[in-house]
């Protein structure tokens, strides 16, 4: 699974010339809109041909772009389990569906280049440092050590909550 999504995320960021959430979901025809949400960060959904990204417009820039790649993961990886009806991130019974790390795995991979985040790790950032320094949630950059580590990377290992996102 870790492999497949490792590949698939970096074919698309190649094959697009991007690594913007935003970017590649127009590219592929995504619709993002923004919407007051309540409590929901975000969701994906398929209707017909359809394929749509929801964002709540509460959050700021950053989440708003997590929130992006992780759906963007979901249309890539779980399209079927989307058509006509919700993938409800944040509804989900205890998070415990494996459907939702592989969707923050593949935003992990598609939001951080390797060397960036090496370069960054090589300068003895914590992960909290790389975090502040990118934008992102500390638990997505764990989650990126994480595949850098099944790449062969020789990092420490990092306790992460795989589903952070219900936060």
């Amino acid at each position: 699974m870790t492999d497949s999504i490792i590949l698939s995320a970096n074919k698309l960021v190649k094959r697009l010339g991007t690594r913007d959430p935003f970017q590649l979901s127009g590219k592929l025809g995504v619709i993002v809109r923004f919407a007051d949400l309540g409590n929901l960060k975000g969701m994906y959904t398929k209707v017909k041909r359809n394929r749509y990204i929801l964002i709540n417009e509460g959050l700021d820039d950053n989440w708003q772009r997590i929130i992006c790649a992780h759906e963007l993961g979901h249309d890539q990886r779980h399209r079927k389990l989307a058509e006509n009806r919700l993938l409800r991130d944040f509804v989900i019974n205890q998070m415990k569906e494996p459907i939702e790390l592989e969707a923050n795995m593949y935003a992990a991979e598609i939001l951080f280049d390797d060397d960036e985040i090496l370069e960054l790790v090589d300068l003895n950032y914590t992960v909290e440092q790389i975090a502040m320094h990118t934008g992102a949630y500390k638990d997505l950059i764990a989650i990126k050590l994480a595949l850098l580590r099944h790449k062969g990377h020789k990092l420490n290992d990092i306790e992460f909550n795989p589903y952070f996102l219900k936060e």
